[in-house]
């Protein structure tokens, strides 16, 4: 719900922050498959990167979003999670 009040703003990539070195690709796809946010090298559990809900500037509307994940581990094991998140307006 990115409504400015500080709560569930971005759809943000949390982990185990020790355990993880980096994320390596973030993206999220909206129902059609089309490309609406990717992010790339960065850190676990930063709260200012992550999708807002804008796609080019615009609001995205309420719908159901696809999201894919990539993260390097401290030992160089790489594994990848997928799932989906309701955007809410």
């Amino acid at each position: 719900s990115p409504n400015g009040d500080g709560n569930n703003d971005r759809l943000v990539v949390h982990g185990k922050g020790a355990q993880i070195r980096r994320v390596q690709v973030f993206r999220v796809y909206d129902r059609w498959g089309e490309l609406v946010y990717e992010d790339l090298d960065f850190p676990v559990n930063d709260t200012q990167r992550g999708w807002d809900g804008t796609f080019r500037g615009q609001n995205c509307q309420s719908d159901v979003y696809v999201w894919y994940a990539e993260v390097e581990y401290i030992d160089g094991f790489r594994q990848t999670a997928q799932g989906n998140t309701t955007l809410i307006r």
